[in-house]
């Protein structure tokens, strides 16, 4: 102890070595007596440090990332040293296997926590190590959680593993993202689906693990690849539409697989999503499409979202499908008004949806759009020939008065059938 005291300021290709020569002295002290056992414990942190220091000697002239890099290579290899060494370990020192155990958990802990302060840094030689190294770790992690006792600490592992997992898959996407995953990336999404729809269904519990870590994972998993273009800043291409769309139809399973409707607004944000890039590639994402792709969304929710499903929930499914079927008709108004074909389109195609359907919320936006593009136009032609603005006074006129006399003279039928019409509309939709 004093001799490594006096050396704490000379780092050389020796040190490391003068470090282990203590941890050797220590461990054959600690040994020899139960009170002792606190000497164990320091040896055993002598032999990391003792590791790294002869390590980090070697390595001490690359990149920060390829040190860290090798460090947890090496932090991988204590790992498994001390879960295959534990029998002997523990019929030689004082110390149990469940406590071994325990020790080979912090060095995995430790490797991990180098292996991700890696990423941050830029890696010029060292990229399979680290994917070695990775690859290991995750190993160590999801094992832990076959045949756990603790079935929520054998979970625990399981997450812990499967994230540390999808963490250096990301950095291999990255890394050799030019080389081998260029071609995938753009069927990323559709792959990760195929593969989690296989995960939902496999033994996992025959197997020795619980099956929900994996399900919730791979429940996670298609989405996320996905996402991860854009947060990888945009050095892995993009999902293509069909890609997106078979994404869609996953999560559609999952709902009618775990009865949980709720997985359905996936399905509509990438459903929403394929549409724009397949009209992106044709130059067709013009703002009107924006907002009938936005509108219809909030439509679908009327269907999807639980909350709409009770019949006495029928004013909340009716403000749905107004607020959506607004944003359709309202940008028709507003991009295509010159013409009024479109909106005149719209207008009549949701009044006769709305008939069909017996849904007041089509009919009220479909009469709506219609009769604003109607009067719009009779605005503008008015302006640009007067005669017909006469016309159309008079045709308004006369069917105004024929209207009253129609009604003066058949005011009974008249009222018995309004009456008659408003209490169906008020069992409508």
């Amino acid at each position: 102890a004093l001799s490594t005291a006096l050396r704490w300021n000379v780092f050389s290709s020796w040190t490391g070595l003068n470090t282990f020569g203590l941890v050797l002295i220590v461990l054959g002290v600690g040994r020899r007596r139960a009170g002792f056992k606190p000497l164990i414990y320091l040896a055993v942190a002598g032999i990391t440090v003792s590791a790294y220091e002869l390590l980090f000697y070697q390595v001490q002239d690359l990149v920060r990332g390829d040190q860290l890099l090798a460090l947890a290579a090496l932090g991988a290899t204590l790992v498994y040293a001390y879960r295959i060494l534990t029998p002997w370990l523990s019929s030689y020192f004082l110390l149990n296997r469940e406590t071994w155990c325990w020790i080979a958990h912090l060095h995995w802990g430790l490797g991990s926590a180098l292996l991700v302060g890696a990423l941050i840094y830029p890696v010029q030689a060292n990229q399979l190590v680290g994917l070695g190294a990775g690859a290991f770790l995750t190993r160590y992690a999801i094992m832990q959680g076959r045949h756990a006792a603790d079935q929520t600490l054998g979970e625990g592992w399981v997450y812990l593993g499967l994230l540390e997992g999808s963490a250096i898959a990301a950095y291999a996407a990255t890394t050799f993202g030019t080389l081998s995953f260029g071609v995938m990336a753009p069927w990323s999404g559709a792959i990760a689906a195929l593969a989690a729809t296989s995960i939902q269904f496999l033994p996992w519990q025959t197997w020795g693990w619980s099956p929900r870590p994996w399900q919730y994972t791979s429940s996670v998993m298609p989405m996320a690849t996905v996402l991860f273009p854009w947060m990888s800043g945009g050095s892995i291409a993009p999902s293509n539409a069909i890609s997106l769309l078979v994404v869609a139809g996953f999560y559609y399973f999952l709902t009618r697989l775990g009865q949980q409707p709720r997985w359905m607004y996936l399905s509509v944000l990438l459903v929403d999503g394929a549409i724009a890039r397949l009209l992106g590639q044709v130059g067709g994402l013009t703002p009107f499409a924006i907002a009938s792709l936005v509108g219809l969304s909030i439509l679908s929710l009327s269907w999807i979202e639980p909350a709409c499903y009770p019949p006495e929930r029928k004013s909340l499914r009716h403000f749905v499908r107004m607020g959506g079927l607004a944003i359709v008709g309202g940008a028709a108004l507003l991009f295509h008004h010159q013409t009024g074909i479109l909106p005149g389109i719209l207008g009549i195609v949701a009044i006769f949806i709305g008939l069909g359907l017996r849904m007041r919320a089509f009919l009220y936006v479909g009469t709506v759009t219609f009769v604003a593009i109607a009067f719009y136009q009779l605005v503008i032609l008015s302006f640009a020939y007067p005669l017909i603005k006469w016309l159309v006074g008079l045709i308004v006129g006369i069917a105004f008065i024929w209207i009253a006399a129609s009604f003066e003279t058949r005011r009974e039928q008249l009222s018995v059938w309004l009456r008659h019409w408003l209490n169906d509309l008020e069992s409508w939709e």
